[in-house]
């Protein structure tokens, strides 16, 4: 097939906002597809293509990878200063309302951008299908813009939840706006019933996946320094603080010998919150603030952890739960996730567990430290096989054949 994928975010882009798009692209790709990730350029200010460079691009590219194409912004300079919050109050409201209920999204800078590769693709590379992943409007409307300039269907992806990312009020309004999407899917299970709520679409639930099921590293008790890894964004402060606080609880109880061996390391893009909340426990351990990492280190640092550490908030499906039952090593969130995750580490064999106050991320941390040396637990890669980036891909490319065969999804 050739298919073009939207995604506001470019791959280069140090968020998790980029990583289902740029992973589905490159094994689509790799599955015989043509592929084009369409996205906004890394900077605003970076250049546009050029025209003839696109065309000589679409002629002779290497289609065993996808072909990157990314637009800058154009225009939109009240539209971003709403975005960024640089409006006074009321004003920001009516200016946010009238993006959406005018052209239809938050960010017409980039879907006006776009448009001026929307000829050669529609006539250059004739795609068959386009897909828009949302994590805003724009990519839905850039997707069934350039179906219609190429006379072929489109499929809506979500992977944020409708009703935490738009305005209640306009929920049902712009749902409809999308009614003509061919198929729908959708990141996760819950995605899935909260799309059920606005729209009519067929829905198919994609897992972004594992790139790979099998830890990078041999099985087994991890090695010291006892890591307590801490991974993603922070979201909800009071679960944060929950955390800590057992941190620093269940931290007293070891002896100063104990304590020594111990790390406590964040990764993620949340690294200022995380430096000012992890501070008061750098008396009793070392603290690592990591930032944003590639992600082989960030497996690699899952996968020796004593135990992995996550924050949850029921606005999302945290997609790092399988990197985390990959990983083997025992789980801990605060305050606990959704019946969809516990029931996915149930199926893989992971040990997570749920810690809605200071005393339960205690408990949660005596057992990981009682069973340190115990090997990885059972499960891994046979019980993750499902959710692997190549199965999740085949039934992705499965839908997509159904789309253009006419059929229900």
């Amino acid at each position: 097939m050739r298919l073009v994928i939207v995604n506001h975010c470019h791959p280069d882009t140090p968020h998790v906002c980029a990583r289902r798009a740029a992973g589905f692209a490159e094994a689509l790709a790799a599955q015989g597809h043509r592929v084009v990730l369409l996205t906004e350029t890394l900077a605003p200010d970076d250049p546009a293509p050029v025209m003839a460079s696109l065309m000589a691009s679409l002629d002779r590219h290497d289609w065993r990878t996808p072909l990157l194409l990314a637009t800058p912004p154009e225009g939109g300079g009240i539209a971003r200063a709403a975005r960024e919050g640089r409006l006074p109050a009321g004003l920001r409201q009516a200016v946010l309302a009238g993006l959406y209920l005018g052209p239809g999204g938050l960010f017409p800078d980039w879907t006006a951008g776009s448009r001026r590769v929307w000829p050669a693709l529609a006539e250059r590379f004739r795609p068959e299908l386009v897909w828009g992943i949302f994590g805003n409007t724009d990519a839905w409307r850039i997707a069934r813009g350039l179906a219609r300039a190429a006379g072929c269907p489109w499929v809506a992806d979500i992977k944020d939840y409708w009703r935490s990312f738009i305005p209640a009020p306009l929920r049902a309004v712009l749902a409809r706006r999308f009614a003509d999407a061919a198929a729908m899917t959708c990141l996760s299970e819950s995605n899935r019933q909260d799309a059920e709520l606005w729209f009519r679409q067929a829905k198919t639930v994609i897992y972004s996946g594992l790139d790979q099921v099998t830890p990078t590293t041999p099985p087994g008790p991890p090695s010291q320094p006892f890591r307590l890894e801490l991974t993603g964004g922070l979201y909800d402060q009071a679960a944060l603080d929950t955390l800590v606080a057992g941190l620093s609880i269940w931290l007293g109880t070891l002896t100063a010998a104990e304590r020594e061996p111990v790390v406590l390391s964040y990764t993620g893009t949340d690294g200022r919150r995380a430096a000012a909340a992890l501070r008061p426990l750098q008396a009793l351990c070392r603290v690592e603030v990591l930032g944003y990492v590639a992600l082989e280190r960030l497996a690699a640092l899952q996968e020796s952890a004593l135990a992995n550490l996550y924050i949850a908030t029921p606005r999302t499906f945290h997609s790092k739960v399988f990197e985390l039952f990959r990983a083997g090593r025992p789980i801990l969130c605060c305050p606990g996730d959704s019946a969809e995750v516990t029931a996915l580490a149930g199926r893989t064999g992971a040990r997570l567990a749920p810690c809605a106050t200071p005393a339960a991320v205690c408990a949660g941390l005596d057992d990981a430290w009682t069973r340190r040396y115990d090997p990885t637990p059972p499960g891994g890669p046979a019980a993750l096989a499902g959710f692997s980036r190549d199965r999740q891909t085949a039934a992705l490319a499965e839908l997509m054949a159904q789309v253009l065969g006419g059929g229900a999804p």
